[in-house]
């Protein structure tokens, strides 16, 4: 962990606080039972089928558009970074730009290595909703004659959950502007989620694990990050900007 020094209220409401809310949400999908819920609502009993899971809106705008769109913001970041080498008005935007790309990259990463590691079933492959696999849960032994599933956590919704990146960026100078871009970044998630819902790409907890992933990995880049990055959090030194050196 950097040098700076990060006090009791910054712990409690960036990290014990959304792990609250987590737990919270988690117990209440279970104990409702909302993921069928959910995914019952979206699919058509009498046809068999989630009618919105090759629908033009969710499956060309809302799901491939919608990755292109987190892949350039990813791509324009980490071009912004190497061009502050050689464009001196863009080096102050360097690391926040580095921070972002990485913030975005590893969210993907990680919740590829989930998939792996989860070996969970979308919706539409379970017996429920007319596939051919039945229901194992997270914390399940899953019988080894079922083919591998990937489909936890979610990916599609965690792509927009990690642009929570901006609201570090902007906390400390722009705090405003950085609870709306956390916002922002939420309302997104979950419209790239809901996408996934009505298409049964994807159960209501497999997107609630994809928001806390990308929000420790926001918050993780943010602690390695911080020195160089973010002015010193002792003194608040806002005036120095976003690119102020260690130590200065």
């Amino acid at each position: 962990m950097p040098a700076t020094v990060v006090d009791v209220a910054f712990w409690r409401t960036h990290l014990w606080l959304p792990l609250l809310l987590f737990v919270a949400a988690i117990a209440a999908i279970m104990m409702l039972g909302l993921d069928f819920r959910v995914a019952d609502a979206w699919f058509d009993a009498a046809t068999g089928v989630f009618p919105a899971r090759d629908a033009w809106i969710p499956r060309v705008i809302l799901h491939d558009g919608g990755n292109r769109l987190i892949r350039a913001i990813a791509f324009i970041a980490f071009g912004i970074f190497l061009l502050g080498y050689g464009v001196s008005r863009l080096r102050p935007l360097q690391r926040p730009s580095l921070y972002l790309a990485l913030c975005i990259a590893l969210t993907a990463g990680s919740v590829a290595i989930g998939k792996q590691v989860t070996n969970m079933d979308c919706p539409w492959s379970l017996d429920r909703y007319s596939g051919d696999r039945p229901y194992v849960s997270l914390f399940h032994d899953r019988p080894a004659a079922l083919p591998r599933g990937h489909c936890f956590p979610g990916a599609h919704s965690s792509g927009a959950f990690a642009l929570f990146a901006f609201y570090f960026i902007w906390r400390r100078n722009r705090p405003q502007r950085a609870r709306i871009a956390l916002v922002c970044a939420g309302v997104l998630g979950t419209i790239y989620a809901a996408t996934q819902w009505a298409r049964g790409a994807h159960f209501l907890s497999h997107d609630i694990w994809a928001a806390l992933l990308a929000w420790l990995v926001c918050l993780g880049n943010y602690l390695l990050f911080n020195r160089r990055l973010w002015p010193d959090e002792r003194t608040g030194d806002a005036a120095q900007g976003p690119v102020a050196p260690a130590g200065a």
